[in-house]
């Protein structure tokens, strides 16, 4: 970031898009932006279970990590994106290339003509050597090249800020499909419940306590939980084709088997400080990134006035015979330096001065919108996490609590103190206080996953973005 904050200086990017790492001194006119800062308060004392947004590695066990090594080896877009940043790199060789003085070399060459009023034929070699290169007085070459630079760094960016989307995403629909395989559980325990019911209903109807009404209702519930397990087993296996698709996968080809749910400990998240924080977000990376790219486009803009000096030199030799050629050679060496300038050009550099200072004023307006969407972004998050932690532990109380009520009227019942009935209700209430745990257990590791995105954490296990 420190260096990123000395190019935006040389740039000329004000003070505002620095609220990080270093800061301007010098603002330029007609700059009207007020400065992002982050909120003092990511700076208070944090609780000391907090973890720190090193790794994924904390919201992923070993089943995790290996689908999110395996996704970010073998995801198409991923590699797409690698092929980028190699051809960015050809390109970036290709501008310094321009630093350099161009070599040529032509020969040897021979000519034979017969001249009006010479008894013969007049005979010609030659050996040519020829160089070119244009002085950067101005800068222009070098601007070149730093813009080819940063085309490279933003390809970079934009892999980091794909393989964070892939690792999250493979996060969410991974705890997504062990959510549904408990869900689908507790529908199967929640039917069997009702079909429980349903035959103590049939004993009552037999004896004329309960009307064929009650039974109609207990069979419409039957099919209704019949058809959400049916919805949910076709949720469950569009979640896992949405996964075998990022890791590259055939659908038909991959299956993640179920196993028993297990309540995750949700690891509280925060951020170390503000700006280590924002400096691992690709997206602000890109923004400051943009900002410095529209600064040196202008910077070009203005030196287009300024006249393109350049130098060019030959040296060959000639001789009548090709044995004169490589004994007794005649050396001819020319200089030359030329100097080109537009002198009228209908306001056509003008109007791209104005419009590359447009372009910078719009870079540092997208600057500040990322910065402030990432803020929003982790604040978010950090409410939405603290949220469920809570939340999640007053279930799972209620949950105790609920099984606790169910044991004792198991007890009732068998010594003839309860019904069938009222047991039958506390065992599906103790399913439902269940799946309310999950499900916000579920919000919970969410939002660590968007954390984790938020705060720009890169997977430690991906392959090096070159």
């Amino acid at each position: 970031m420190l260096n990123y904050a000395s190019r935006l200086a040389r740039a000329g990017a004000p003070a505002c898009v620095l609220f990080v790492g270093a800061c301007v001194s010098s603002v330029p006119e007609s700059s009207v932006y007020e400065r992002v800062e982050p909120p003092d308060a990511w700076d208070a004392a944090r609780p000391a279970s907090a973890h720190e947004t090193e790794d994924w590695l904390i919201i992923a066990g070993s089943d995790l990590s290996a689908l999110i090594d395996a996704a970010l080896s073998r995801n198409l877009d991923l590699e797409g994106l690698r092929l980028s940043i190699e051809a960015a790199r050809i390109q970036l060789d290709g501008v310094r290339t321009r630093l350099r003085p161009s070599l040529g070399l032509s020969g040897p060459t021979a000519s034979v003509a017969r001249v009006r009023g010479s008894d013969g034929l007049v005979e010609s070699y030659a050996i040519t050597a020829t160089t070119s290169y244009e002085l950067d007085l101005w800068g222009r070459v070098a601007n070149d090249v730093e813009l080819a630079q940063l085309s490279l760094e933003g390809r970079r960016n934009a892999l980091s800020s794909a393989r964070i989307a892939i690792a999250a995403t493979v996060s969410r629909l991974y705890y997504s499909i062990r959510v549904q395989d408990e869900l689908l559980r507790l529908e199967q325990e929640q039917l069997a419940v009702l079909r429980n019911q349903r035959e103590l209903t049939a004993v009552n109807f037999e004896v004329g306590q309960v009307t064929q009404l009650t039974l109609d209702q207990l069979d419409v519930s039957i099919q209704q939980r019949l058809s959400r397990l049916a919805a949910a087993r076709i949720e469950r296996d569009a979640t896992e084709r949405a996964l075998a698709r990022l890791l590259g996968e055939p659908p038909q080809a991959f299956s993640l088997e179920a196993r028993d749910f297990e309540f995750l400990v949700i690891p509280r998240i925060l951020a170390d400080a503000p700006a280590v924080t924002l400096t691992q977000r690709p997206d602000v990376r890109d923004a400051e990134r943009q900002i410095l790219a529209a600064g040196i486009s202008l910077q070009n803009a203005r030196n287009a006035w300024l006249p393109t000096v350049s130098v060019a030199g030959s040296t060959g030799t000639s001789a009548a015979s090709i044995g004169d050629l490589l004994t007794d050679p005649t050396i001819a060496t020319r200089l030359a330096l030329s100097l080109t300038m537009t002198l009228y050009d209908d306001g056509v550099r003008a109007r791209q001065v104005d419009q590359q200072r447009l372009a910078r004023d719009q870079a540092m307006l997208s600057y500040n919108r990322t910065v402030l969407n990432a803020l929003s972004e982790v604040e978010n998050a950090l409410a939405a996490q603290n949220t469920n932690i809570q939340q999640i532990e007053i279930q799972r109380a209620e949950q105790r609590a609920q099984e606790r009520v169910t044991e004792i009227t198991e007890v009732l019942f068998e010594t003839g103190e309860a019904s069938a009935f009222d047991l039958v209700r506390e065992q599906s209430n103790v399913l439902n206080a269940r799946r309310a745990r999950v499900l916000t257990w579920q919000s919970g590791m969410q939002a660590s996953i968007a954390l984790l995105q938020a705060f720009g954490v890169d997977p430690s296990s991906a392959s090096p973005a070159g």
